[in-house]
């Protein structure tokens, strides 16, 4: 809708002018184009062009570095966990032998072998893994205790051998 008084282009719903305060009516469909504004500038197609490369490198750029965060996000924490499988599977049975030693075992909540919290370190065949444990005690009360544990691996190198698994508590 045009209002009537001082052209200006009113909302649908508008019932005055926002302007003016004059009541509006309806524009004809095949009526002149809305003149803009007199202090807007012409924008020629050459300026147009350039702004549209603009803004398609911005909207490139915003896809492509949340894409590179998120491989960097993933070779940095695939360091921080086991060098390979069977190191976890030496994580693995080290939380069997410690929930063996637990009042509760099946209330017991290690953490992964990755998170915050897990040390593990191997040199000369001999892993050792410094970790803790939620499991609750002869009260009923969580508790968090830490553990460590010695594992030698196999000769074919796919298992490991507990040597020593020990439960502070």
């Amino acid at each position: 809708m045009i209002c009537p008084l001082c052209n200006y282009a009113m909302d649908a719903f508008d019932k005055e002018c926002p302007r003016c305060h004059g009541k509006g009516l309806a524009a004809p469909v095949a009526s002149t184009p809305v003149a803009p504004p007199p202090n807007a500038l012409p924008v020629s197609p050459a300026q147009n062009t350039k702004a549209n490369k603009k803004l398609g490198a911005c909207c490139a750029w915003g896809c492509i570095l949340p894409v590179l965060g998120f491989i960097f996000l993933m070779i940095i924490s695939s360091t921080k966990g086991p060098s390979d499988a069977t190191d976890t599977l030496g994580y693995v049975i080290a939380r069997e032998e410690i929930t063996r030693q637990l009042k509760s075992p099946t209330t017991a909540k290690f953490p992964y072998p990755h998170e915050a919290g897990v040390t593990m370190s191997e040199a000369n065949g001999v892993l050792l893994i410094i970790s803790y444990v939620d499991a609750q005690n002869s009260f009923g009360a969580m508790i968090r205790s830490r553990w460590s544990a010695r594992l030698r691996r196999s000769s074919d190198r796919k298992s490991w051998t507990v040597l020593e698994a020990t439960l502070v508590e």
